[in-house]
């Protein structure tokens, strides 16, 4: 049996669902090595990072975290290679323990086909 109200409100309520329940862009996650340490300075290689997407960044290793802000991350995806001061706790290792704790770079990015229809809908 037909029941016009009972399916109109359905259909309201679904489409009031679809217009405001737009998600936000889902984020990737892309981790780099550094290709060289030397005198507390960590050199990163930026391959395929578009500046724009860059959301936040930050070095990890272990438990340890440090913040390296989006604008310098932004910057130096222009350029292609990223220079950052290791922190206190990732300076003077040496050897084989350098090598296997170095910080890793962490770039939080919005989905790589952000200019696509699942881009963050500006209000």
């Amino acid at each position: 049996m037909f029941r016009p109200a009972a399916t109109g409100t359905a259909l309201g309520a679904c489409l009031l669902s679809f217009a405001l329940g737009a998600a936000p862009a889902p984020a990737a996650t892309r981790t780099f090595s550094p290709v060289a340490q030397k005198r507390g300075v960590l050199v990163y290689e930026l391959a395929g990072v578009k500046p724009a997407a860059v959301r936040s960044a930050h070095l990890s290793s272990g438990k340890r975290r440090a913040t390296v802000t989006a604008r310098k991350v932004r910057a130096a995806a222009r350029a292609g290679r990223l220079r950052v001061g290791a922190p206190r706790w990732a300076r003077g290792r040496r050897g084989a323990r350098a090598a296997s704790s170095s910080p890793k770079l962490v770039v939080v990015t919005t989905c790589s086909n952000a200019g696509t229809e699942y881009r963050r809908i500006e209000t």
